[in-house]
């Protein structure tokens, strides 16, 4: 059986998407702030990583199902300054 996902659906995952990328990147200066060392810099880059992962393994095959999501998310963004 194929899984099927709809439009209401998907915007629900790219708002918890959304905000788990935007916790994400409140690591990297944390990290630099208050630790040093590679471990702190290896810490940053997975970080990193996992953002990167979160669009393009999550966020991406939704917004190529739902084209007209791509726009409204950066319309939010532009005229609220979030997509949530």
């Amino acid at each position: 059986m194929e899984a099927r996902l709809d439009e209401r659906l998907a915007r629900i995952l790219l708002n918890a998407t959304t905000q788990a990328a935007r916790e994400l990147c409140v690591l990297p200066p944390l990290l630099k702030e208050h630790s040093s060392g590679e471990l702190s810099q290896q810490l940053s880059l997975e970080t990193a990583r996992a953002i990167a992962d979160i669009h393009l393994n999550i966020q991406k095959p939704i917004y190529d199902l739902f084209p007209g999501l791509k726009s409204e998310f950066e319309e939010n963004v532009e005229r609220y300054g979030m997509a949530c």
